[in-house]
């Protein structure tokens, strides 16, 4: 097992591991999601969001918490390991049986009896689901960023052909259910393979001695559940009150919303929590490193958010094609939103690695509750998507600046370093964008005006490379 302590130069080299293999695998899923969209259409990527809401929800209760639990203990029992994986798998099969059985209630509730079997198909992950993850936690651990990330970009270009094949086939939102099953039994197979030299999950200990392993992960799927409400709940409460159409219209633009921190976060907080999990000890070191990995977070994600602001229509457009011109607006409201957003990423990782997952719980019960109540409110006084869109700006201006600091408080690392930089990046970013629709006022046509946006971000990126990376070093 690498017992090696982490060194600024191990957090770069091991960045770089995790740019490139997150990089190929976002551009796969995007593709995949832009396809879907142009064959499919609004109403199959409604009845696949409230599928897929539904196998978020019980993947967690598969997992139990195997990542984090291979991650964060001390002493890695391989055996202890091995049982908890196996506790995993049978806990996922149960879980799938139940599923199976109430699948026609859920589909008979929003009226659409295509999900009956759509979330009995995906749920068959829930089985494979627990060794991806536990082989997952043990290459991080080993800091074999590679390995994980090759296996991830592979499993994406399994889904996309399956989803391309399949939905030029008219399957509509079958195609993307059964992409994302044939996703995670790669992950699954290819995992354990490359991982059985490290840890054979064939020889596992008695089940009551992964006890103390399960309780350190159950208490994970609390967490992850909350997470699941506070991400999810806003689209089963959409899709019952506004129809399956207008919520694959609200689906679509919430997932190039959470596309930066869900799949290019992850660039840098895949790295990060491993390391920071070392350094528990060290609160110096760990503020440290923390407040490194903000600012590349930060760095990163605030450009994407303010392309997906100025180029909302032209992403649509060019991407996704005419029938989804509905959901610019939500684009851009979201997208705003996302700019808020991007001030909790570095936390999940901070907390888990500090053994403290009970702060982000009580952080997502306090949102769900914000949020979902904003979005109640603002639903009963017009329904609509554009609302729905503008309730969540609203509780991200809110409660959403004020938890971050809480957060960083009961972490003992520092909040100001954080928002000052984001400071920095949301006034220049407003700069801009305020400067590009002004200019593009001037003039005409598609591809014109969207020169004038491109000339203008390019030129930002200059400046910003020239006055902010440079001083800053980063």
């Amino acid at each position: 097992m690498n017992t090696e302590t982490p060194s600024s130069e191990l957090y770069q080299k091991a960045l770089g591991t995790s740019a490139w293999s997150t990089g190929l695998s976002v551009l796969l899923q995007v593709s995949q999601t832009i396809l879907f969209a142009r064959l499919a259409g609004p109403e199959a990527g409604g009845d696949y969001a409230l599928a897929a809401a539904v196998i978020s929800f019980l993947t967690p209760l598969s997992e139990a918490g195997l990542v984090h639990a291979a991650v964060q203990v001390n002493r890695l029992d391989e055996k202890q390991l091995a049982a908890l994986g196996w506790m995993g798998c049978g806990l996922g099969a149960a879980v799938w049986v139940l599923l199976w059985l109430a699948a026609p209630y859920f589909a008979a509730w929003y009226g659409r009896p295509e999900l009956d079997g759509l979330v009995s198909l995906m749920g068959i992950s829930l089985v494979f689901m627990p060794f991806a993850a536990l082989y997952t936690g043990v290459h991080a651990r080993r800091y074999n960023f590679a390995m994980n990330g090759r296996i991830e970009a592979f499993s994406w270009l399994c889904s996309f052909l399956v989803l391309g094949i399949l939905a030029y086939k008219g399957w509509g939102a079958w195609s993307m259910a059964w992409a994302f099953v044939v996703r995670w039994v790669v992950v699954s197979v290819l995992s354990t393979g490359f991982g059985l030299a490290h840890l054979n999950v064939f020889r596992p200990g008695p089940v009551v001695h992964a006890w103390p392993l399960f309780k350190l992960g159950f208490f994970e799927l609390g967490v992850r559940w909350t997470e699941f409400l506070s991400g999810s709940l806003d689209k089963l409460i959409l899709g019952k009150w506004l129809g399956v159409e207008t919520l694959g219209y609200y689906n679509m633009a919430f997932s190039f919303l959470q596309l930066p921190t869900s799949r290019l976060a992850p660039i840098i907080t895949r790295v990060s929590f491993p390391m920071l999990a070392r350094l528990k000890a060290d609160p110096a070191a760990l503020d440290a490193l923390f407040q490194k990995s903000s600012r590349h977070l930060m760095m990163l994600l605030y450009p994407l958010y303010l392309t997906l602001v100025l180029f909302a229509n032209e992403i649509v457009l060019l991407l996704l094609g005419e029938a989804w011109t509905p959901m610019v607006p939500l684009l851009q409201i979201l997208g705003v939103a996302g700019w808020l957003r991007a001030l909790w990423s570095p936390f999940p990782a901070l907390l888990r690695a500090l053994g403290k997952p009970e702060i982000w719980w009580t952080n997502l019960v306090l949102w769900t509750f914000w949020t979902n109540l904003m979005l109640a409110l603002a639903l009963w006084q017009n329904p609509s998507a554009e609302y729905a869109a503008w309730s969540r700006l609203f509780a991200k201006a809110t409660l959403g600046l004020l938890l971050p600091v809480w957060m960083a408080h009961k972490a003992g690392v520092s909040w100001r370093t954080i928002y000052r930089v984001a400071f920095k990046l949301g006034a220049f970013g407003l700069m801009c964008g305020i400067f590009a629709w002004y200019l593009s006022d001037f003039f005409s046509g598609f591809w014109l005006v969207a020169g004038v946006k491109c000339g203008v971000l390019l030129l930002g990126c200059l400046v910003y490379y020239r006055f902010f990376l440079m001083r800053h070093k980063v």
